[in-house]
């Protein structure tokens, strides 16, 4: 679902700054949310966690596709660098400063956008499936 989310906004880049913080949600969006929460649920996570990830995955995919379009979309001067351009501007920091920016500065060309977004996608699912697994208390479950 992430990745249809992804190609979604991918394809229509104003989609996401059109939709933000409206309610109620259109008929695509909400086809959407029904399959996540869908997908969680007979996953056996709890309704309130089933949720909370169905909003927190929507956020996370569009900012993550956000930035990732940022100098791509028709008529934007955001002057967004490239990988190499950032791994330059990173690597040319004062490395008393930065000294672990500096280290790792070729990474930033290294990982291409559809591997990063894989890795998003595993830390995200895996964090849920962890916090199913054990039943780690939620905020909404604590009490002090």
């Amino acid at each position: 679902m992430a990745r249809l989310q992804r190609g979604t906004v991918l394809r229509h880049r104003d989609i996401v700054a059109v939709s933000l913080g409206r309610i109620p949600m259109g008929p695509n969006a909400l086809r959407y949310s029904e399959r996540v929460i869908a997908i969680l649920r007979a996953g056996g996570v709890p309704d309130d966690l089933a949720v909370s990830g169905q909003q927190l995955l929507i956020a996370v995919v569009n900012g993550f596709t956000l930035d990732e379009s940022a100098d791509e979309a028709p008529g934007s001067d955001t002057g967004a660098p490239s990988q190499d351009a950032a791994r330059d501007y990173i690597a040319s920091l004062p490395l008393t400063q930065f000294p672990n920016l500096t280290a790792v500065a070729d990474q930033f060309a290294a990982i291409d956008a559809d591997e990063r977004f894989e890795l998003l996608l595993d830390l995200f699912v895996g964090g849920l499936a962890r916090r199913v697994a054990t039943d780690e208390p939620r905020s909404s479950d604590t009490s002090e």
